[in-house]
Order: structure tokens, then sequence, then C-alpha cells
């Protein structure tokens, strides 16, 4: 039998773990509002690496449905969760969500400050941050449970890079100036007819 050297590790890095490892309560408005992304997707891959000072840790990778919160065009993205097994030695962190291949979930993520390494994500609260789906419902662990909502109604300005926010901002103007234009083109088409049945427009 195979035996395996197990370290247990209470994470203080993740936003909603304070130092003594008890997970903050998060409700649905709140992963909502303070996560950087979403993703309905499938898992079909899970790598496990060993980071600095032996820390174990594992590359989810999800073949994503849908983006939410940030649009994106990416049909995979790659979530770093702590833990793992490498050889004889595993790690265990406490509140990680626990993911496996085949599932069909519903993250929500954040990406931090400075991203070293082969991943792009986190997952937002931790193990409240994981949602299995079922149909057009996504359920957590915890109980919490959601129906799932169109993308679009989901993007957040924040999250809409400057570069897009020109670009829609330029296309208001656009719109503006085409609108406006037709309300001339309108008012001053029965003037022209006056004008050419030889009536005077103004008396």
């Amino acid at each position: 039998m195979k035996k395996v050297m197990v370290i247990i590790v209470m994470l203080a890095l993740i936003p909603t773990v304070n130092v003594y490892g008890a997970m903050v309560k998060l409700d649905l408005d709140t992963l909502w509002a303070e996560s950087d992304s979403a993703v309905l997707g499938t898992v079909t891959g899970i790598e496990t690496c060993r980071g600095a000072r032996g820390m174990i840790y594992r590359i989810i990778i999800i073949n994503v449905e849908d983006h939410f919160i940030q649009t994106s065009d990416s049909t995979t993205v790659r979530v770093r969760i702590e833990g793992g097994e490498i050889g004889s030695t595993g790690v265990w962190v406490e509140d990680q969500p626990e993911i496996s291949i085949g599932e069909h979930v519903f993250l929500f993520l954040y990406a931090p400050d400075a991203v070293e390494g082969d991943y792009d994500f986190l997952v937002y609260g931790s193990v409240q941050g994981k949602f299995i789906v079922n149909g057009e419902v996504a359920k957590s662990i915890t109980g919490e449970s959601f129906t799932i909502p169109e993308p679009e109604d989901t993007i957040r300005e924040d999250t809409i890079p400057i570069e897009e926010k020109e670009q829609n901002e330029l296309g208001y103007d656009i719109d503006a100036f085409v609108v406006l234009g037709s309300v001339i083109v309108l008012i001053g088409a029965p003037l022209t007819l006056w004008s050419l049945s030889g009536k005077q427009i103004i008396q």
C-alpha cells in the first residue's frame, strides 16, 4: 500500500480566510459584486504542480461555455487551487474547493495582482465560489443556489476594458449623429417639396 505524507495547511492568502482559518460567509450578492469573473463550463483536466517552498497546487482546466461579469473570447480557463498530491507527499489546504474531471461547474473567480505561473484565476470565496450545475441551476456545497442568468446581464462596468469603453462611447456618438441627421432630413423634405411646387415657404 502506498504511504502518503500529508501536510495540512491553513491558507491565509485567500481573501475570505482569516489567520485562524475560519471562513467568512459570503452571500450570492457578494460573490457577484466582488468576483473579477465567473465561468460556466466542464472540467476537462487537472495538472498537479509543485511551487515555492514545496507547496503543491493544482491547475484546473475548464472548457468554458459562457463567461460572466467580464467579457472574454477564451474557450478555456486555467484555475489554480492550493493542495494536491505528488509522489509520497500530499498537501491539504483548508477550505479549498474539491473539483473533479467531468464536473459541470459554475465558478466565481478573481485574478491576483500578480499572476505567477501558468494559470488565469483563483476561485473567489474558496469553497464557496464553486457551484455544481444541474440544468439551469447552480448549487454550492454550502447550500446556496441560483438560476444561471444570461451572461450579458451580468457584465459590470468596472470589468469592461478601457479600449472597449472608448469604442462604445464612440459608437453612441455616431448613433446620435445618425438620428439627428434623420430628423433634419424628415423636417427638410416637406420644405423642399413646397419649394419645388413653386409656392413660397415664407410669406
